[in-house]
C-alpha cells in the first residue's frame, strides 16, 4: 500500500508543476498582452498631442513618431531582443 500511495504521489508531481508552468505562460502572456494594448494607447494619445504640448513635455514630433511607429510588442523597458 506504501508503494501505491508513493507511486501515485510521484505521479502527481510532474502534473502540478505542468500545470504551474502552463499556468505561468498564460498569465505572461495575458500580462504583456495587456501591457502592449496600454502601451498602445498611449502612443495614439501622445501622437494626438499638438506642438505646444509636446515643447510643454520636453518632446520633438521627431520623438514621438520613432516611439509611435514602435512595433506593437516592442515595449519600453524590456530588453528580448
Amino acid at each position: 500500500m506504501t508503494e501505491c500511495i508513493d507511486r501515485r504521489s510521484s505521479q502527481l508531481r510532474p502534473t502540478l508543476s505542468f500545470v504551474s508552468l502552463t499556468w505561468a505562460v498564460v498569465t505572461f502572456g495575458v500580462r504583456t498582452a495587456a501591457d502592449a494594448f496600454a502601451v498602445r494607447k498611449q502612443r495614439r494619445s501622445l501622437r494626438a498631442l499638438d506642438e505646444r504640448m509636446l515643447s510643454d513635455l520636453g518632446l520633438s514630433r521627431a520623438d514621438v513618431e520613432r516611439e509611435a511607429s514602435r512595433r506593437f510588442f516592442d515595449l519600453p523597458g524590456r530588453d528580448d531582443r
